[in-house]
């Protein structure tokens, strides 16, 4: 019974191959110039993205910090990344949304997808922020 159980663990235990990608260059973070939610809010700190792989797939996180400067509460916001492989193929899109952001909060967002083991990312960009 133990060997089958060790076996089974095996199989089932995740590999521990994670690490950390930033965005393809600073200025992938802002939207472009005629967006005018992009005055109402600022990204605080590093964007990272983390990859963790699995004999099952894979699973990404990218996870930040958005404030809230404007003096007015958000019902909704969301954030949205595009995701790509070693060859700068877009393979996903991950996001992250909330209800209620407060005037001068920060929001911790942890836009996160899984997916199948033959696919490997590598990076992401910020692609859209929806504020209402």
């Amino acid at each position: 019974m133990r060997k089958v159980l060790s076996v089974l663990m095996a199989i089932f235990m995740p590999i521990s191959l994670s690490g950390c990608f930033g965005l393809l260059g600073d200025d992938s973070r802002l939207l472009n110039d005629n967006d005018s939610n992009s005055s109402r809010y600022e990204f605080v700190g590093d964007i990272e993205m983390f990859v963790d792989y699995s004999l099952l797939g894979y699973s990404v996180n990218i996870k930040g910090k958005l404030k809230n400067t404007s003096n007015k509460e958000f019902s909704y916001i969301s954030v949205t990344f595009a995701i790509y492989d070693k060859d700068g193929n877009q393979i996903e899109t991950a996001l992250d949304n909330m209800n209620y952001l407060q005037p001068g909060s920060t929001w911790l967002f942890d836009a996160s997808i899984i997916g199948w083991a033959t696919i490997y990312p590598k990076s992401c960009r910020l692609v859209n922020v929806e504020v209402r």
